[in-house]
């Protein structure tokens, strides 16, 4: 089986997992709801440079600016609503058939939360910019510098374990040292295929909004409110397109980076247990690299 059939497998067999779940659909409806309020808040500034600036170079090149804005905001708060996806989709996959496992019931985010969150996906460009650089000029890595080849891990240590940032980095950092990371996350291409999917539903919003948005109300012919009207349809319609698009990416890789995340907790259980069986991967993950079959159940 080829890469990418394994990634549209993982990601549909997580989709069939957690589809039906309440606390799942609830998340989902407040990412939504959370893009079209940032929607919203950008549109303000985009009607004040439209009224008081206009289709001038340099007005243009203002919205130009909001709407990259606003399209950061939209994946910074796709990262964010990750630290509640990843719970609930690590309770699915981490039941087993004895003992059924409480689901999460802490929904809400806390202000340390959402602020590591934030900084992290902010930040992450950097540090990868800064980690190519180093390679480039044969840098010899130093330690604090190894956790960036698996910095996906961040993600379910500060989801799961409650960690705060530098918590989770230190426990990251740990996590090399004892190598217990037995899997490239390349062999199964999920980020690589959602971020493409991602990024043609964020162009296609762009064309579709702008389309519209002409059509509906062209700044150069009209004018009073018809112009900021064309503006928000305009802003509304790209922006769904794109919260579409973050939310496959943000949701595929959640659950992407957990089923990891467990199999590396599964192979510290088999190091700590002195146990090889309960190093396995789980059974999602099993399933899709082919080494369980559908028939048989994790124990």
């Amino acid at each position: 089986m080829s890469r990418l059939k394994r990634a549209i497998r993982f990601i549909h067999a997580s989709y069939l997992l957690v589809k039906d779940d309440p606390l799942f659909l609830k998340v989902m409806v407040r990412f939504g709801l959370g893009g079209l309020i940032l929607l919203f808040v950008w549109f303000i500034p985009l009607a004040v440079v439209i009224g008081l600036i206009g289709l001038t170079s340099v007005g243009l090149i203002l919205i130009g600016l909001i709407m990259l804005l606003a399209l950061f905001s939209l994946i910074i708060w796709g990262r964010i609503t990750m630290i509640q996806v990843i719970p609930i989709f690590d309770g699915t996959i981490n039941s087993d058939d004895d003992a059924v496992q409480e689901p999460p019931q802490q929904l809400s985010l806390t202000a340390p939360q959402i602020r590591d969150a934030a900084l992290f996906a902010f930040s992450l460009p950097g540090l990868n910019f800064g980690n190519i650089v180093k390679e480039i000029f044969a840098s010899p890595k130093q330690e604090e510098d190894q956790w960036m080849g698996a910095a996906y891990l961040i993600w379910p240590l500060m989801a799961i374990e409650s960690l705060s940032l530098d918590q989770a980095v230190s426990k990251l950092q740990q996590i090399k040292r004892e190598n217990l990371i037995r899997f490239q996350p390349g062999l199964i291409p999920v980020k690589k295929l959602t971020g493409i999917l991602q990024w043609i539903l964020i162009l296609l919003g762009v064309w579709i909004g702008f389309v519209v948005g002409m059509n509906t109300a062209d700044p150069l012919t009209t004018t009073g409110i018809v112009p900021f009207l064309g503006a928000l349809i305009g802003l509304l319609l790209g922006g769904v397109f794109a919260i579409m698009g973050v939310h496959l990416n943000t949701f595929s890789q959640a659950c992407y980076y957990t089923a990891i995340y467990r199999w590396v907790k599964n192979v510290e259980t088999a190091v700590l247990t002195g146990l090889p069986e309960n190093s396995a991967p789980p059974l999602i993950l099993g399933q899709v690299l082919g080494r369980i079959s559908k028939s048989k159940k994790e124990r």
